[in-house]
């Protein structure tokens, strides 16, 4: 009898190869500590990382002066010049320094066989099961075979290695490694320790390199740890910082000692535990599994060379995403930068910091309906703690109360304008984190949660944009200077700029939290301090408009887009993630956006990556679902072989965006109710998913065939009214359809069309 097909178990035939080659390799995380493991036989090779070790530049940010050339590059931008605002700008109302330093790598350990070297060896695979954490390595070589297998341990805050010969005992020598300069030191004849800091001013750190368990002789010897003779060998590697601990090395060493009673298998099964707590709520199946899966090489290679997109493929990359949050999001840890807890440079691209102009949203889309609303924790934890400097960043660059964050920032709270004005004096990064918090809240409606986490820092926002925002000759409220993330447009002498006033994006964002404020304060039955400003200011807000030629308008007023196919889609964000535009009820608005992403299109648009991920996304909601399964299928065509979304380079933030899409395909919950199979596309006739998170507290699952929908089964976590905007339903024995229940905590219903 043939065993059944793990559909979680990602293969490979083919180690990674030199270690610039990491994207490829098989990610590892407990949120804090990231691993990525190559899988040679010839060496082994972990690239480790630990969320906060960061080069960091020496003083603060702050530039008290700026506020006093506010009115003038308003004055500038009102009166068309704008590239004298941008030089005005760069001159004296960016941060200072205006830069952001780059999140680094813990270090690498590299473990060598001994003489008996395994460059000739035979039947090699490795996998990586996402739905155990676990990464195996099995090969044979010399008439041994040797098997690896390494998880990262949320529970016991460890990376756990094990190697297993059956043959002839191995001999493995393992040191640290970092391009920068850092210290080995033997702590034991078990235990080597590695000291360092990234850059002159940023995060210093120690890790521990152990073997616990060893039928071999261990022993240390200058920067190596050697065991000797040996079939079974068992390293276990902890970390610790000064951004959490005052005294790194014990940390890293208590963290050992707090486990050494424990077995691998006691280990094992720990981690284990815990990882599938959150894994094993969702599964999705678009088609029967292969009996004989192909590789993800395979898959990859056939997608590359004109082939389709394929469910099982689909499937892996929507776990994988769910992997990742699982994986890099943890209590306790930093929320996901640029590249979620995987990097293996000193110089990442764009710092691998916190992009708050769509990249760390984007990395948390799928927290909600994916079932990982605790993963979204860190984010939280981060945005409260950054209040202190964005207050700062009001004050300095506004005159004006309340906190505001621009589009870049770090585990320190980076809050002023940073780069160039062009892309960083974009002051909606606090606002668009705090649509965060009011999702959560819709998911959990947990008004504990509204009251002491939501409301501390959407306050401070609000407060911010009663103040900044200033009043035209109109009478209607703008904002500036600001920018449509990251597009620009022509002036009248044929160049380029990107600093205006009241974009789409700024208006829309603002609609939001004021929107929110408001609801958040029915919510609470209470009157929270600026109700009435706000009431006000949502009157005098711009409303949407919409060009000659039918698109959504971008800028206050139309205007020719420098770059027709850009990979910002900023106006549209109104319809994704945000709920303002719907294709049920604003379709003139809907159509319009149909326009602008169609044009778009035409124009080259669409790229790869996150930007991909959020045109599926948009698509999902415009109900146009193979339109969002070829955006999928772009964004599949760019992954590494170990499924890491690249832009290029990789982002991890395109993955996260590609699990939210398919959430969108199959389920929406915004505007009132639910609707089931919105955005199907015609390559998935039949499936089925169960465990969606919808708004209002219930879990989903569905199962369809012919592109129809023959089930639905709702869950309740808390008392409430389900709507559905897609048809009635029949609850099991009914033979009157209805198109809402009423279902009270713990309820399960099933319904059919």
């Amino acid at each position: 009898m043939m065993s059944p097909v793990n559909p979680h178990l990602l293969n490979w035939n083919k180690p990674v190869g030199f270690p610039d080659r990491w994207e490829h390799a098989m990610p590892l995380g407990n949120g804090r500590m990231g691993a990525l493991v190559f899988g040679s036989p010839v060496w082994e090779c972990l690239v480790l990382n630990e969320d906060s070790i960061w080069s960091r530049a020496p003083g603060d940010h702050r530039n008290p002066e700026a506020h006093l050339h506010l009115n003038r590059l308003r004055e500038l931008l009102a009166n068309g010049q704008a590239e004298e605002a941008e030089f005005l700008a760069e001159q004296a109302f960016m941060g200072v320094p205006s830069r952001v330093e780059p999140y680094q790598p813990l270090g690498t350990v590299m473990i060598k066989p001994g003489p008996e070297t395994h460059r000739e060896y035979s039947h090699y695979q490795r996998s990586l099961d996402l739905e155990t954490g676990i990464t195996r390595v099995h090969y044979r070589a010399r008439g041994r075979r040797v098997t690896r297998e390494v998880f990262v341990s949320y529970p016991d805050q460890l990376v756990v290695m094990r190697w297993t010969v059956e043959g002839p005992p191995l001999t493995l020598m393992a040191h640290w490694d970092r391009p920068e300069s850092s210290q080995r030191t033997p702590v034991s004849a078990r235990t080597l320790s590695f000291h360092g800091r990234a850059g002159s001013h940023g995060t210093r750190f120690c890790a521990c390199l152990n073997v616990a368990n060893t039928d071999g002789h261990v022993k240390t010897q200058g920067e190596w740890l050697i065991v000797e003779d040996a079939n079974v060998i068992e390293y276990r590697i902890a970390s610790a910082t000064d951004y959490r601990h005052t005294d790194p090395p014990a940390a890293a060493m208590k963290a050992l000692s707090d486990a050494e009673d424990f077995t691998w298998d006691e280990l094992r099964e720990r981690h284990v535990r815990d990882h599938q707590r959150l894994f094993n709520r969702v599964s999705l199946r678009l088609s029967p599994r292969p009996e004989n899966p192909r590789t993800i090489p395979e898959q990859l290679d056939a997608l590359r060379s004109g082939g389709k997109l394929e469910p099982d493929l689909t499937e892996n990359l929507f776990h994988f995403g769910r992997y990742c949050m699982i994986a890099g999001s943890r209590p306790g840890s930093l929320p996901l930068n640029l590249q979620g807890i995987w990097n293996a440079r000193l110089d990442p691209p764009w710092n691998c910091d916190y992009h708050t102009n769509i990249n760390i949203q984007m990395c948390y889309w799928s927290s909600g309906p994916a079932n990982l609303l605790e993963c979204q924790g860190p984010l939280f934890d981060w945005m409260r703690a950054a209040l202190p400097s964005a207050r700062q960043a009001a004050r300095d660059h506004y005159d004006c109360p309340g906190a505001v964050l621009h589009h870049l920032s770090t585990p320190w709270h980076f809050a002023a304008p940073a780069d160039t004005p062009s892309t960083g004096l974009w002051p909606l990064g606090l606002a668009w984190l705090c649509d965060h918090l009011w999702e959560h809240f819709l998911y959990t409606g947990d008004t504990r949660f509204l009251a002491e986490t939501a409301l501390p820092v959407f306050q401070p926002s609000v407060e911010f944009f009663l103040a900044y925002l200033f009043e035209g000759e109109d009478g209607l409220l703008q904002s500036g200077p600001s920018s449509s993330p990251e597009n620009a447009y022509r002036l009248a002498n044929g160049g380029a700029a990107r600093l205006c006033l009241s974009p789409a994006m700024d208006m829309q964002i603002i609609r939001e939290l004021f929107t929110h404020y408001l609801e958040a304060a029915g919510r609470l039955e209470e009157t929270l301090p600026f109700t009435e400003c706000v009431r006000a200011a949502l009157s005098k807000l711009p409303a949407p408009g919409i060009q000659a030629d039918g698109r959504l308008m971008e800028w206050s007023e139309p205007r020719e887009e420098a770059e027709p196919g850009h990979r910002h889609i900023s106006h549209a964000w109104a319809l994704f993630p945000a709920h303002q535009i719907d294709l049920l009820d604003t379709p003139d608005l809907a159509k319009a956006v149909n326009k602008t992403l169609d044009t778009r299109l035409a124009h080259g648009g669409g790229h790869t990556g996150w930007s991909a991920a959020w045109l599926a996304c948009l698509y999902a909601r415009l109900g146009r679902g193979d339109d969002a399964l070829r955006m999928l299928s772009t964004i599949a065509s760019h992954c590494t072989d170990s499924l890491f979304s690249t832009h290029p380079p990789f982002n991890i933030d395109g993955n996260f965006g590609y699990t939210a899409a398919v959430c969108e395909m199959l389920l929406q919950s915004h505007g009132g109710g639910l609707r089931f199979l919105p955005a199907l596309p015609s390559a998935w006739p039949e499936g089925e998913v169960k465990g969606l998170q919808a708004r209002g507290g219930f879990e989903v699952s569905l199962t369809w065939r012919e592109s129809k929908l023959t089930s639905v089964e709702i869950s309740a976590s808390r008392d409430g009214v389900c709507r559905f905007r897609s048809g009635s339903l029949y609850p099991r024995g009914a033979e009157t359809a209805v198109s809402s229940v009423t279902l009270s905590a713990g309820e399960t219903i099933q319904l059919t069309p």
